[in-house]
């Protein structure tokens, strides 16, 4: 199992087919179509707040719980589970890094053998999460959410020239960084603790 630390900023003090007709002797039988087969839904992310070290309104918890949780998904998806395999590693890193700093994207660059399926791309047939879970702790001052630590795990079946399934554990440290030049602010990864290795 491969592990690597990276604190970039602040420490944030928490850590089908169809049936054709039928000749019976008599008129035609229409065509019908069968229903195509498809595998199961694509798994959703189970969510929890876990812990807050301070004081924040409820209502406010639930939105930031639902911020957070974005650019977590949106990681996992880029990085891991969405688009077509096999393909080129540069199509998986394309947007896979986008809610982390420029410091943190740039790390996670260098890290993309844990931090996505980019090396394993084109000897993949596909990707399915049997699990996604994430456990938020965050720390507030003065009734607004300051730092974040998503406690992330991920359990991947892989499927082609590679089989087999993978487990990412990861912790990412998130902080608000304010928009600039009209754009709008968001949660952002500046720093993670990732693990990879076998289910």
């Amino acid at each position: 199992m491969a592990a690597v630390t990276s604190v970039l900023a602040a420490v944030v003090l928490l850590a089908g087919c169809s049936g054709g007709a039928e000749e019976s002797g008599g008129p035609e039988t229409p065509a019908t179509s069968a229903p195509a087969e498809t595998g199961p839904p694509p798994l959703t992310t189970r969510a929890e707040l876990a812990s807050v070290v301070g004081r924040l309104p409820a209502a406010d918890r639930d939105r930031l719980q639902e911020r957070v949780v974005a650019v977590v998904d949106d990681w996992i998806d880029a990085a891991f589970t969405e688009g077509e395999y096999p393909r080129a590693a540069d199509e998986v890193l394309d947007g896979a890094f986008a809610g982390f700093t420029p410091v943190a994207r740039e790390r996670a660059l260098r890290d993309r053998a844990l931090m996505s399926n980019a090396d394993l791309a084109d000897r993949l047939d596909g990707v399915r999460a049997t699990r996604r879970q994430v456990r938020l702790d965050v720390l507030a001052v003065r009734g607004r959410a300051v730092g974040v630590t998503a406690r992330t795990v991920l359990e991947l079946q892989l499927s082609g020239q590679v089989q087999r399934r993978d487990r990412v554990s990861a912790d990412l440290f998130l902080t608000y960084v304010p928009g600039a030049d009209g754009a709008s602010g968001g949660w952002r990864v500046f720093g993670y603790d990732v693990a990879r290795g076998r289910a």
